[in-house]
């Protein structure tokens, strides 16, 4: 499978109140431009995302915010990575863990308004964590998501 392959198979990521989708690839027929979808060169997977804050209530959901970025996935010279595979589904795992447990603290009402507004303020790019790539540790996707909640510097930051 291609590391693109990988990575659409992974979205969308979503609970209730979030939701981070990949940009399906589009061409401005008046320009030719392309919209969307995978960039990168030199080895690295750079996809298009958004990421979308939905207000719930008694008629469902509705959009509250969307922010797009194009977001590096796989880095430089990790196209071939042998763990490959694993980190994407281990990223993709953590963004869904840290999406629920806003989504149920909130809730509850128990989620501090520090965290709170960090992820209100947060954009696509700051919800990737492809360095642990280059770890040596990791090798299973649940090692990968581990990794990826652990620090304050990636998404555990987003964690009480």
């Amino acid at each position: 499978m291609t590391p693109e392959a990988l990575v659409s198979a992974c979205f969308p990521i979503e609970t209730a109140g979030r939701s981070l989708v990949l940009v399906p690839e589009t061409v401005n027929e008046d320009t030719g431009e392309v919209l969307g979808g995978f960039y990168g060169d030199e080895g690295e997977v750079i996809a298009v995302l958004q990421l979308v804050r939905w207000e719930v209530g008694a008629q469902g959901r509705t959009v509250r915010d969307v922010k797009e970025q194009r977001v590096t996935l796989v880095p430089r010279g990790a196209r071939e990575a042998p763990r490959l595979a694993e980190y994407i589904a281990g990223w993709a795992e953590a963004v869904r863990v840290v999406f629920a447990e806003h989504d149920e603290r909130a809730a509850a009402g128990t989620l501090p308004d520090e965290l709170a507004e960090a992820l209100e303020r947060a954009g696509p790019a700051e919800l990737a964590g492809c360095d642990v790539l280059a770890m040596r540790r990791p090798r299973s996707a649940a090692d990968f998501t581990d990794a990826l909640l652990r620090g304050r510097r990636r998404l555990g930051r987003f964690l009480p």
